[in-house]
């Protein structure tokens, strides 16, 4: 608790300005007009920020938009958010879908759920069941990933990645969303904007990839341009176009690897010459 500062509520429908505050509740439909700072920020309904938000938790199970970005130790999402800025946090944890404009920094990000950066996620671990779409640069020391859906990378560095096809039901994600108190015919038309009501994203459990580079690496269920690392391991499911290691390679026979380089016989090559 903030001695001194005043919580802000939405029980019904309402809009205010930004400010300083002890905690901000939603459980109806907020608007708030510029940057918030607060203890916590906690929304079960439709929120709306236009400025970036700055706490120590932020929880969204219904609908949120922050225009801007967020600032918070933990965010925890069970329903939808977007940002248009950046999220900068130390734990991320998804139980929803979370789409971001811009960056992704945190320490760790885990969950069952859906998360998109458009530009670049930096984090020391990632243990996600889900969907992972990273336009930009994928840098982070450990990579555990359950598919559940279409995942997309365009390039990775990190010092473990392992891929495997996942189990679950994505789509009792939706299912849940319809029983929150909020409007679905918005949430609705938020996912085709994003391209999240696709049933193929759902029903197909795969990875698209242009680059992934580690030191340890094992694939099930993926597409990629390049693989590049010390220990490899394809398993069922995998078309790789071009593989470079340098220690060992195991590929599974019902996995298609174009091209294969061994760097270290490359570079002892160049050196007889």
């Amino acid at each position: 608790m903030n001695e001194g500062l005043n919580s802000l509520n939405f029980n019904g429908v309402g809009k205010c300005k930004g400010g300083i505050f002890d905690s901000v509740n939603v459980a109806g439909t907020g608007k708030i007009e510029g940057n918030i700072k607060c203890s916590k920020f906690d929304s079960s309904g439709s929120a709306k920020v236009l400025g970036t938000t700055e706490c120590n938790e932020f929880f969204t199970s219904g609908l949120s938009k922050v225009e801007g970005n967020i600032l918070a130790s933990k965010v925890e999402i069970s329903g939808l958010l977007r940002c248009t800025g950046d999220i900068n946090s130390i734990e991320i944890d998804t139980g929803g879908i979370i789409n971001v404009e811009g960056n992704i920094k945190s320490d760790i990000i885990h969950g069952k759920g859906y998360l998109k950066a458009n530009e670049n996620i930096d984090c020391e671990n990632i243990n996600l069941s889900g969907i992972l779409n990273c336009n930009g640069f994928l840098n982070c020391e450990e990579i555990n990933i359950s598919l559940n859906g279409i995942s997309n990378f365009n390039e990775v560095g990190a010092s473990r990645i392992n891929i495997k096809k996942g189990h679950g039901d994505y789509c009792k994600k939706f299912r849940m969303l319809e029983k929150k108190p909020i409007n679905f015919e918005k949430v609705s038309s938020n996912l085709i904007g994003l391209g999240l009501l696709s049933i193929r994203t759902y029903t197909e459990s795969k990875l698209f990839a242009n680059i992934i580079e580690a030191d340890e690496i094992s694939l099930e269920n993926s597409e990629i341009k390049v693989v590049r690392g010390k220990n490899i391991k394809v398993g069922k499911g995998c078309y790789i176009e071009s593989l470079e290691y340098s220690e060992s390679i195991e590929i599974d026979e019902d996995s298609i690897v174009a091209e294969i380089k061994n760097i270290n016989e490359t570079v002892n090559l160049k050196k007889d010459k």
